[in-house]
């Protein structure tokens, strides 16, 4: 187990040393605005594994006035590093509850090749000993652009 964490601390660092404007610098209260669209929520509660629940709410964001690396990438940062402060996640891992109710199609701006393949990089690369995904309120459109992105992972 320790190999393998070992692994991926190399693999996170020589990540950020190659890509570091996938990283964030800022701070929460820089992107307090966004947090406050509840893109992302953490309720108190557990799944029945006992993993923090992260809910990424696709539909409550705007890439109109959004950037991927400017904007959703640190509000993430933000999220995951208060997951992250209690251990939890490393030791039980994350359940990732992603919510595409009111998909906006100005999203597949963003879901290149490289931003998916840089996105898929960064959850590889995170201390975090194991996800579970799970996608609510889905349509044909979005099942088709899930299957693009974790089809990667």
């Amino acid at each position: 187990m320790i190999i393998k964490f070992y692994a991926i601390m190399k693999a996170f660092y020589t990540f950020l040393q190659e890509s570091p404007e996938w990283f964030t610098t800022g701070c929460p209260i820089d992107k307090k605005e966004l947090i406050d669209k509840d893109i992302r929520m953490v309720p108190k509660e557990h799944d029945k594994e006992g993993r923090p629940i992260y809910i990424f709410k696709l539909g409550n964001l705007d890439p109109r006035t959004m950037d991927l690396i400017e904007d959703v990438v640190p509000v993430d940062d933000f999220f995951l590093e208060a997951l992250m402060m209690d251990g939890c996640v490393a030791r039980k891992g994350l359940c990732v509850i992603v919510d595409i109710a009111n998909f906006p199609w100005r999203v597949m701006k963003w879901l290149t090749p490289h931003n998916i393949a840089m996105c898929v990089k960064r959850i590889l690369t995170m201390p975090i000993k194991e996800y579970r995904f799970h996608v609510v309120n889905d349509s044909f459109f979005s099942i088709s652009e899930t299957w693009m992105v974790y089809r990667n992972i």
